[in-house]
C-alpha cells in the first residue's frame, strides 16, 4: 500500500500552492507548485493524485492563455502577479511538468491530461521565441533540457531538432569560451547541472545522453577543483552569486557535490580524483599535485609491454572462447566481432583513454595510495 505524501508545512490548501511570506506579504510560488505536482504524481497514492489536479489547475491558471499577448504561453513567478514579470518563469515550470509527463503522465485523468501537455506545448513555443544566450547558462540549460525532452513527449520533430541543436551550439560556445559564463556559481550551478542530469536520465537520443553527460562531467569537474579544502565551499571568483551564498549563509558546497557524485548524478570518479588531489597536495604541496598529473604522461615501458597491455586482454578472451569450444563443443557468439572496424577502434580509443585518465584506481590507487605504501613497507609489501 502507497502511503499519501507528507505536505510541505508552507502548503496553502486556500491557493492549493505553496506560500512564500516576505517582508511585503504572503505570495504562492507558481514553479513551487508545479514541484510540488510532481511530487505528488511520482508518489502515487489515489490521495496524492486527486491533490496533484487541484495543485495543477492552479498552476494552469497561471499561464499566459491570450493569443494577443507577446508572451503566450508564459507563467507567471508568483499567482498574484498581474502579468508576466519574470520571463524564466517557463522554463522553471516545464521543468518540473515535462519530467512528469515522461514518467508518470498516464496517472493524470484524460481532461487534465490534454491540458497539460497543452500548456507545455505552448510554454515550449514561449521558449523559443526567447531563444536566450548560450552566455546565460542556467537557463540556457534549462532551455535545452526542456525542449529535447518535450520535443520527444510531444512527437514534435521541429521542437527536437531545436533542442539538439541548441545542446550543440551551446557546447560550441563553451568550448570556445573555455568554460560556461556563470563559473562556479553557488546560485546557478546546481540549476545546470539538475537540468543536464534529467536530460542525460530521460532523453531517449543517444547522442543527447552523451552530450549531456560531457557536459555534466565538464561541469562537475571544474565544481570538484574549484572546492576549498578547510571550508567545503567554492572559492571565488564567482560567475553570478547572491547572498546569502557567499557569506556562509547555506551549507557548504561540498555537501551538493557528495549527494550529486553519490547519487550518480555526476560520474563517480570526480570524488576520487578530488580525494586524490587532496591527499597528494596535503603531502607534498603543488609540486607533488602537478607530477601526479604529469605522471599520467609519462610512459617510459619498452614497446613489449605495450604490446601485453594492449594485445592481453584479447588474448585471454580468445583463449576463453577456445577453451569453452573445446569443452562443450559450441563456439560462442560474440556480438564485438559484428561491430564495424571504425566503430571498434572508437571503443579501443575510449577504453584506453578513460582507463587512463577517468579509472579511479589509477588516480587513488596507483598515483597516491600505492606509492605511499611502497615508501613505506617497500615494493612487494606496499
Amino acid at each position: 500500500m502507497i502511503h499519501p505524501m507528507t505536505l510541505p508545512p508552507n502548503f496553502d490548501p486556500g491557493a492549493a500552492l505553496p506560500a512564500k511570506t516576505t517582508e511585503y506579504g504572503t505570495f504562492h510560488e507558481v514553479r513551487a507548485g508545479a514541484s510540488l505536482a510532481a511530487q505528488l504524481v511520482a508518489n502515487g497514492a489515489a490521495q496524492d493524485i486527486d491533490l496533484a489536479h487541484v495543485v495543477l489547475e492552479a498552476v494552469l491558471r497561471c499561464q499566459e492563455r491570450d493569443p494577443r499577448d507577446p508572451h503566450l504561453g508564459a507563467f507567471r513567478w508568483m499567482a498574484e502577479d498581474t502579468w508576466i514579470e519574470d520571463l524564466n518563469a517557463v522554463t522553471f515550470v516545464l521543468r518540473s511538468l515535462i519530467p512528469m509527463m515522461i514518467r508518470h503522465g498516464d496517472r493524470l485523468r484524460p481532461p487534465l491530461h490534454g491540458r497539460v501537455m497543452d500548456a507545455i506545448r505552448l510554454g515550449l513555443g514561449e521558449i523559443a521565441r526567447l531563444d536566450v544566450l548560450p552566455a546565460y547558462t542556467n537557463i540556457t540549460a534549462l532551455d535545452i533540457a526542456n525542449t529535447c525532452l518535450g520535443g520527444e513527449l510531444l512527437h514534435d520533430p521541429a521542437l527536437l531538432a531545436r533542442g539538439r541543436a541548441k545542446l550543440a551550439a551551446w557546447i560550441e560556445f563553451t568550448n570556445r569560451s573555455g568554460h560556461p559564463h556563470e563559473f562556479n556559481s553557488p546560485t546557478y550551478l546546481p540549476v545546470s547541472i539538475r537540468a543536464l542530469g534529467g536530460l542525460a536520465e530521460l532523453s531517449r537520443g543517444a547522442t543527447t545522453r552523451s552530450r549531456a553527460r560531457a557536459m555534466l562531467a565538464r561541469l562537475g569537474l571544474s565544481a570538484v577543483l574549484h572546492l576549498h579544502h578547510a571550508s567545503g565551499r567554492w572559492a571565488g571568483p564567482y560567475g553570478r552569486a547572491y547572498q546569502p551564498t557567499i557569506t556562509t549563509g547555506t551549507p557548504p558546497e561540498r555537501t551538493l557535490l557528495d549527494e550529486w557524485i553519490a547519487g550518480g548524478l555526476l560520474p563517480g570518479w570526480l570524488g576520487t580524483l578530488w580525494a586524490a588531489l587532496i591527499t597528494t597536495g596535503l603531502t607534498d604541496g603543488w609540486a607533488g599535485v602537478r607530477d601526479l598529473v604529469a605522471r599520467f604522461f609519462r610512459w617510459r615501458v619498452g614497446l613489449g609491454w605495450y604490446a601485453v597491455a594492449l594485445l592481453g586482454p584479447a588474448a585471454y578472451m580468445l583463449a576463453g572462447v577456445g577453451l569453452h569450444a573445446m569443452l562443450t563443443g559450441e563456439t560462442p557468439t560474440l556480438p564485438i566481432y559484428a561491430l564495424p572496424l571504425g566503430q571498434a577502434g572508437l571503443m579501443f580509443l575510449q577504453t584506453v583513454a578513460l582507463g587512463m585518465l577517468l579509472n579511479t584506481e589509477e588516480w587513488t590507487w596507483r598515483g597516491v595510495a600505492l606509492p605511499l605504501l611502497q615508501n613505506r613497507h617497500g615494493a612487494l609489501i606496499g
